[in-house]
């Protein structure tokens, strides 16, 4: 055993108490500031990736049954789509191919596994924000998503400006994620 843990067999799992994240109220169980999960899904074309494939190297809003977008105004959702957020929709994987509503530029995926389903349970939360490093920045339900997300990107320092002129322009509406945590430092281009 000793050898186990002089050789770094053993490497305990990252976890961020600072930076772009939000722990207020997060206790020691929380996922907020450790990484999420990285599930075998399946799309609506049919075809099973990884999680991790359809959410690129973007931020994503994840929500378990739920559209991710229905808790936001118009000026939230420009605002994180400014910045190439992906809005996924978890539902089981037997409800995939079944007709939904969903809002524009939402993805939805199913849950090949069945372990979204737990993790979205464990953690008694229906939406999951997902930093582009893929630790959990924030938990949230359709209700208070709004209000975590508006204090996210005031923890980002997320422009607050003209959103639409800055899509028009094609400029990128993002700042640092972080400058005095050990969190790496994202483009701002």
């Amino acid at each position: 055993m000793k050898r186990y843990f002089l050789e770094m067999r053993f490497k305990p799992m990252p976890q961020y108490r600072e930076g772009a994240l939000l722990t207020d109220g997060a206790g020691k169980t929380s996922p907020v500031g450790k990484m999420f999960i990285q599930p075998q899904v399946t799309l609506e074309s049919g075809e099973s990736v990884l999680l991790d494939e359809v959410i690129g190297a973007n931020f994503a809003i994840i929500g378990w049954g739920c559209n991710p977008q229905w808790g936001l105004d118009a000026g939230q959702i420009a605002r994180w789509r400014a910045i190439g957020v992906r809005f996924i929709q978890v539902v089981p994987e037997v409800q995939i191919h079944r007709e939904q509503d969903n809002a524009p530029g939402t993805l939805r995926v199913g849950d090949t596994q069945n372990r979204l389903k737990s993790w979205f349970a464990l953690h008694n939360t229906a939406i999951a924000v997902v930093r582009p490093d893929r630790f959990v920045a924030a938990l949230a339900i359709p209700q208070s998503l709004g209000a975590q997300l508006t204090a996210l990107a005031e923890k980002m320092a997320l422009a607050t400006g003209d959103t639409a002129r800055a899509e028009r322009e094609g400029g990128l509406i993002c700042m640092p994620i972080c400058t005095v945590s050990p969190t790496p430092r994202w483009w701002d281009s």
